[in-house]
């Protein structure tokens, strides 16, 4: 069985991690194109309460843009033909976002604005680990990332939008599904690479 055929979208969200690595050094130019989507859009990214545009942005937070709860799949698929167009994607658009986990739409970022200076490079650094299959960094960088603030849960799920076939998304509806099948998930407070990646291998292990 082919997943492509049942998950349309998993080759744009996987090419477009290829995509987005291209701007790790040209971050101001993928500030730039993400603004290009409009205050309606992405008004929510500011660098202030009162707003202003930030300087800096992680790749994670990008997927997030369309990757909001309560987003409708039209303007979700007008995110998604926009950024095909920028980043020059060969991949079909998804004909259906089937198993994607959204944020909360009330935190959509992975950093606090006020920490933006120290906080993006971190998940780059994870995403350029995971891009470049970079295994021996891979827990000092996720463990790096998951103590910053506005970053738990949802960093599982970023590495399940670039890497679907590689990581599961530890969101609310996995978290309640997996002791159903006898995984048992940790608490929040316990996340750290270790214990989500034993999580993994229980997972292909059930595979």
């Amino acid at each position: 069985m082919d997943i492509n055929q049942y998950f349309t979208w998993i080759p744009f969200y996987e090419e477009m991690a290829h995509k987005l690595f291209d701007y790790r050094n040209n971050r101001k130019e993928l500030v730039d194109i993400v603004y290009g989507l409009g205050d309606k859009i992405v008004g929510y990214i500011k660098a202030t309460k009162q707003g202003g545009r930030v300087d800096d942005i992680d790749p994670f937070s990008v997927y997030g843009i369309f990757n909001r709860g309560k987003l409708k799949n039209e303007k979700r698929l007008d995110i998604v033909k926009y950024f095909k167009d920028k980043f020059h994607i060969s991949a079909e658009l998804p004909k259906d976002f089937a198993s994607v986990p959204v944020l909360n739409m009330m935190s959509a970022t992975f950093y606090w604005r006020e920490n933006i200076s120290t906080d993006i490079q971190p998940l780059w650094d994870l995403f350029e680990c995971v891009m470049l299959n970079r295994t021996d960094n891979f827990i000092s960088c996720f463990n790096r990332v998951i103590g910053q603030q506005g970053v738990k849960w949802n960093i599982t799920m970023g590495l399940y939008w670039m890497r679907p076939n590689e990581y599961i998304a530890l969101d609310s509806r996995n978290r309640e599904y997996l002791p159903q099948i006898g995984i048992d998930v940790f608490n929040e407070t316990e996340l750290d690479a270790n214990h989500y990646l034993e999580l993994l291998e229980k997972v292909k292990e059930k595979i």
